[in-house]
């Protein structure tokens, strides 16, 4: 017998409409080889037959909650906390904040409007999902990426409530709803209209199933999540990873431990394309950097770095955050000084598949973050490794919150202003892309399109990564600039 109350109701709802209907409509081009913006609608329509199926079972159970005063609830003044930074990021300014989503405008126009669709996409179910917000719903592109993609990101607080409302105390609620604030790089890239965004808020839903599977011991959960990030390597390639982690704290915790950890075998074919692609870069200049983050060499062989005690603070500041690194230093002091602490945490990592996960999600990113750049000088971007690493990290802030004996009230009070820090952070940043792409330069591209003719022949300093989104003509490149 399943039991579901409307929070959980309404958390699988935004998990299908996330990657259900996009996958549904995936899979219906693969066998069909083709798209048409009438098959979401009809998806749609049988996820909600399906849906209303299976609430009317005799296998499922809906319990009623109570709800108290709405005005009262952490989650109401969170969200519109949230809802207003967002308006306030994608406001600074006409242009999006990222050269990436460009280029993603750019193929999905042409794919979506002149060439019809005869393979598979690059990023596929990113790909499904922009065509049903474009194409069935019939939002333009520009507002997709700019404006809807981020406020996507507000679904990311129906996976944390459900974990938030376990605990009693309003300021261990109000801790873990600002997740989304703990670092200015992971709200930030929740807000770039790319599939890393995407996989980001799955990764929260992830996280938080997760946890959420292990606080009322309903497993359904647990493999709920599985099955999230299993789908999210369609958005974007990194979703391999924690789903690997995830396949082998299972197996591991199973019954069938060898078959499960057999199934790996198909994930590591999977990542194939992946190794060949970047370890010889790696093993060709395998040696100690003991100056990262001061200097280093991406994978890509461009040199970067952040020079200096100023430098080191803002690498750190900005894509670490400072709520992260705050937890984990009282997890760490805690697991050093206090035995029972140390056996707690022990505990749970051989008794739950859910802190294992987690505990080996946050490895693999802290390894790839901190690890493999000073000791081999290997910098497979390190900076956004941060951002999973600190969402896996969630457990230890979990087990704090957990800890019967202990109360850290200024623990969260510590954390919540540290959250606040990391928003307000976030917008300077963004604030500064204002000189990326100045509004007059979009402005000046919407005028030469509505009032020049198109045998016009104008030269810009501007690359055509944006202008011919905005203008009718013909945009051929000549050298440094850009002319129609």
């Amino acid at each position: 017998m399943i039991r579901l109350d409307f929070w959980e109701k309404t958390n699988l709802l935004a998990v299908i409409a996330l990657i259900g209907i996009p996958a549904l409509t995936l899979a219906e081009f693969i066998i069909i080889h083709s798209l048409n913006p009438w098959l979401p609608i009809i998806n749609t329509l049988v996820f909600i037959l399906v849906w209303h199926l299976f609430i009317k079972s005799k296998k499922v159970t809906l319990q009623h909650i109570r709800f108290k005063n709405p005005l009262t609830s952490p989650l109401l003044w969170v969200f519109i906390l949230q809802l207003i930074v967002i308006i306030v990021l994608f406001s600074a300014y006409l242009a999006l904040p990222d050269v990436d989503p460009y280029h993603w405008i750019k193929a999905y126009s042409q794919k979506f409007n002149h060439s019809p669709l005869d393979q598979l996409p690059q990023r596929p179910l990113f790909h499904t999902l922009i065509y049903i917000l474009n194409q069935t719903l019939h939002i333009p592109l520009i507002i997709v990426f700019k404006n809807i993609i981020p406020l996507l990101s507000l679904t990311t607080l129906l996976p944390i409530w459900l974990v938030a409302r376990r605990f009693s105390s309003k300021l261990q609620q109000i801790t873990l709803l600002l997740v989304p604030g703990f670092s200015p790089s992971l709200l930030l890239n929740t807000q770039m209209g790319t599939p890393q965004a995407m996989l980001i808020i799955l990764t929260i839903y992830f996280v938080f199933l997760l946890i959420y599977a292990h606080l009322t011991s309903q497993k359904i959960w647990h493999y709920l999540a599985g099955v999230i990030m299993a789908i999210a390597i369609l958005y974007h390639g990194l979703a391999l990873v924690m789903f690997s982690v995830w396949l082998i704290a299972t197996a591991w915790h199973s019954r069938h431990r060898l078959a499960g950890l057999m199934s790996l075998l198909v994930v590591f074919i999977a990542a194939i394309p992946y190794l060949t692609a970047y370890l010889p870069q790696i093993i060709s200049d395998i040696r100690f950097n003991l100056m990262f983050p001061a200097s280093f060499t991406t994978i890509d062989g461009v040199p970067n770095g952040w020079p200096g005690l100023v430098g080191f603070i803002q690498y750190y500041t900005f894509y670490l955050g400072l709520s992260v690194p705050i937890f984990l230093l009282a997890a760490l002091y805690l697991f050093l000084v206090r035995a029972a602490y140390r056996k707690r945490i022990i505990s749970h990592l051989t008794s739950s598949s859910t802190y294992l996960t987690l505990t080996l999600g946050f490895t693999f990113f802290f390894s790839i973050s901190e690890i493999l750049p000073r000791l081999f000088n290997v910098a497979i971007l390190p900076d956004r490794a941060w951002i999973f690493g600190a969402l896996s990290s969630i457990v230890f802030l979990i087990i704090l919150m957990t800890s019967q004996n202990q109360k850290f009230n200024w623990l969260y009070l510590i954390l919540i202003f540290a959250a606040f820090i990391n928003i307000a952070g976030a917008i300077y940043i963004n604030n500064l892309k204002k000189h990326l792409i100045p509004d007059y330069a979009i402005t000046s591209a919407r005028w030469i399109s509505a009032n020049l003719p198109d045998t016009s022949l104008v030269l810009s300093d501007k690359g055509p990564d944006y202008l011919d989104l905005y203008v009718n003509q013909n945009l051929p490149e000549i050298g440094t600039a850009s002319c129609w």
